[in-house]
């Protein structure tokens, strides 16, 4: 039954069953709704919320999401987020396991020039021609097509490639992109207190405004000692501070554009004044606001600031407890969805995408444009803070604009081959979130044992002593993941031992990947691998080295690392990697099975690049045959905020026949305590909320995770089937950012 109640312009919907369905019957648990028109939801939306329909998300299709050819780099407001769930077969018969499709694929440029709309009106005031010009994801999925004709013209024209083969060379051939989507975070810590500030927010369109509206854009907590008393976004008040870092500056005539983003207090549907959305635990009397450092024009310098300062009672807000609120955020500049400039409006718009906070990626150098807007802030009784929001930028598959921006001349040289299909990729990345990686601990037994740490650096040590100056103080850094390893049953076909590692930054970094095999059955692991092979595969699928056993090649090298292999047998791999996806495929030689270790070791844990978000697949079985997964936490003092995820169900749309049905996780800590537990990752309301919040929400109510604030040292996590269950899993850890 539904009834609505209109006040004024708004409608209250309201959806409720008209019976109890008997015990045991399929029930539905999910609403979705699209909006047409200029409304807005209040309440009960997420920025992330699949949209995407119709001819896009048939079977064999080419999703394509649409970016401007201006900055910032980012997806239109107007694409939808994608993976559809495909309930029914063509003859409406429902499917025993839903679909999940992902779409979009990748992501095209939108907004060039045209014949087709006549008339000056159409003309974009951010190009230096008359032509009218062509936006929407219409204007973009062309662009891919030309693309797609210029891979088969390098391969030697019609009939060259299959169509799975010319997805797999436009989606492998992409710039870096945002993994997370609508999503920034930034952690700023003293000694052991943490303050963490999250925004969700989307672009927004002409004919969606929530973003804009949303009083619980941001969202901030303590954990810790102390009390919050003081937040500064963009203490140092500038442009260069302020977030939005592709935006070059520059000047047009009768305009100018610059990079940062500025506080707009106007009144809704022009701007947005600061306004208190969800409390825990802390009145509203108790927070006050102050907005400083006006914008210079194309600005309202009355009403638009690059500064606001949030003021907190003393003792209102202490560990457990938090606050959300909304203000519109706008570009420091003339450009905008309103252009040209609408003088009501002022020439500083469009900037409430949460993704702008943080850096992005530069679009055709295809390098990251470091930076985000900082924040300074105060915990009363511990210290001051400075930190900065970041993004998790890589490649790798995003719901919004799918393996990202296809890189044109990259994926039409000649000598760029064709990826393999999602099908028969070794890689693991079949969840939809940021892109895996390898999860491998050199934990060989459910009670881990104390991991070889490659450098020093990995003893956690003392936090400094937080200074009384009223200036924000530089934050410790947060622990790197310095080792990853996965314990894992290899056998043949998809049960090898499948483990994906990603390099995030903006430099290379030198690492050593191993198989490790025969040398287990010195901690008492009954049946190891007895002779292990590794491939390493980039992200499009295509093969880097091999080794099978590690004293044949690199033995020098390897021996260099002060980590080789104690067994002739065992593989290893060192290599230096740029930023990116990378697989891991430990296989038995002559298609031998038994327990084995994947492992990656960071070679150098300083620089502008680490480990990060990793995952391995394998075959979960019971007892000391589940999937054993351990990294080290070091090359830093501050904690580091991790999420780990079991997942089994969702793999069943992937084509895989048995995956594990009802995954769980343990995480321990290096003398075996037992830290966390779960079963299903919704049980714990408070971890589901902060798991969701991070944009790595499982697909399946049945599958697990885990969020923890983690210091430095060695921790394992360990996949299981409840009851005892097996099947295919795969363990991820998302690495500190």
């Amino acid at each position: 039954a539904t009834s609505a109640q209109t006040t004024g312009n708004q409608v209250q919907m309201v959806i409720a069953r008209s019976n109890v369905p008997p015990a045991g019957t399929p029930q539905a648990t999910k609403l979705r709704y699209v909006n047409f028109t200029s409304g807005f939801p209040q309440e009960y939306f997420s920025y992330i919320t699949p949209i995407t329909f119709g001819h896009n998300s048939a079977a064999g299709a080419n999703g394509v999401a649409a970016y401007a050819f201006f900055p910032p780099y980012v997806p239109e407001g107007f694409t939808s987020p994608g993976r559809p769930q495909i309930a029914f077969d063509q003859n409406n018969n429902r499917l025993a396991q839903p679909e999940i499709r992902q779409r979009p694929n990748m992501a095209a440029l939108d907004g060039a020039n045209t014949t087709f709309f006549p008339g000056a009106s159409q003309d974009s005031q951010q190009d230096a021609d008359n032509f009218p010009n062509f936006f929407g994801t219409s204007a973009a999925a062309p662009h891919a097509a030309a693309i797609a004709a210029l891979v088969l013209e390098s391969r030697g024209g019609p009939g060259s490639l299959t169509p799975l083969q010319v997805r797999g060379v436009l989606e492998g051939n992409a710039f870096p992109h945002d993994l997370d989507p609508y999503f920034a975070q930034a952690v700023g810590a003293v000694g052991s207190s943490f303050v963490t500030i999250t925004a969700n927010a989307d672009l927004g369109s002409a004919a969606n405004v929530t973003s804009t509206i949303d009083r619980n854009v941001f969202q901030v907590s303590l954990t810790g000692v102390g009390s919050l008393t003081q937040l500064i976004f963009n203490p140092q008040g500038t442009a260069a501070t302020g977030g939005n870092t592709t935006e070059p500056s520059r000047t047009n005539p009768g305009m100018t554009s610059g990079p940062g983003l500025v506080f707009d207090r106007r009144a809704p549907n022009i701007g947005f004044p600061f306004t208190l959305g969800n409390l825990r635990g802390i009145e509203a009397a108790n927070v006050t606001h102050t907005l400083s450092n006006p914008a210079p024009a194309p600005a309202d310098p009355a009403n638009q600031f690059f500064t606001l300062r949030i003021d907190v009672a003393d003792g209102a807000l202490v560990t457990g407890e938090g606050f959300n609120f909304g203000i519109d955020r706008d570009e420091a500049d003339s450009f905008g969805p309103i252009n040209p400039p609408n003088p009501n409006l002022g020439g500083a718009v469009g900037g409430n995408s949460a993704d702008l906070l943080g850096a992005n990626v530069l679009i055709p150098e295809g390098r990251l444009a470091p930076g985000g807007m900082t924040i300074g802030g105060t915990i009363s009784g511990s210290g001051t803070f400075s930190t900065v929001f970041v993004n998790s930028v890589g490649q790798g598959y995003s719901p919004l604009d799918g393996f990202g921006f296809i890189n044109a001349q990259a994926a039409a040289a000649p000598s760029a081959e064709p990826s393999p299909s999602p099908s028969v990729s070794p890689s693991p990345s079949v969840s939809p979130s940021p892109s895996p990686s390898v999860s491998p601990s050199p934990s060989v037994s459910p009670t881990p044992s104390a991991s070889p740490s490659p450098s020093a650096s990995s003893t956690p040590s003392a936090s400094p002593t937080p200074s009384a100056s009223p200036t924000p103080n530089p934050s410790p850094s947060p622990a790197r993941a310095q080792n990853l390893s996965t314990r894992v049953l290899v056998q043949t076909g998809d049960e090898q031992g499948i483990a994906g590692f990603i390099i995030t930054g903006n430099s290379a970094k030198r690492t050593i990947v191993r198989a490790i095999g025969p040398s287990l059955s010195q901690n008492g692991v009954q049946g190891p691998l007895a002779d292990p092979v590794l491939q390493l595969f980039d992200s499009g699928g295509r093969p880097l080295m091999e080794n099978d056993n590690w004293r044949d090649t690199q033995e020098d090298e390897i021996k260099q690392t002060g980590i080789p292999p104690t067994q002739d047998a065992e593989a290893a791999i060192v290599v230096t990697l740029d930023p990116g996806n990378y697989t891991a495929v430990i296989g038995g030689k002559g298609e031998m099975s038994g327990l084995a270790l994947a492992e990656v070791y960071d070679l150098d844990s300083g620089g502008g690049a680490r480990l990060g978000n990793i995952s391995t697949r394998g075959f979960v079985q019971t007892g000391p045959n589940v999937i054993i997964g351990g990294f080290i936490l070091g090359a830093g003092e501050g904690n580091s905020r991790i999420v780990l995820r079991g997942i089994g169900p969702s793999l069943a749309r992937f084509g895989i026949s048995n995956p594990l049905v009802d995954p769980t996780l343990q995480l321990r800590d290096g003398d075996g305590a037992l830290l966390f537990t779960n079963d299903d990752w919704q049980d714990d309301s408070a971890q589901a909320a902060e798991i969701s919040s991070s944009g790595l929400a499982p697909e399946d109510e049945r599958e697990s995770a885990i969020a923890a604030s983690l210091k430095p040292g060695t921790y394992t996590a360990i996949l299981a089937g409840r009851n005892d269950g097996t099947g295919i899993g795969i363990v991820e850890m998302f690495a500190p950012r």
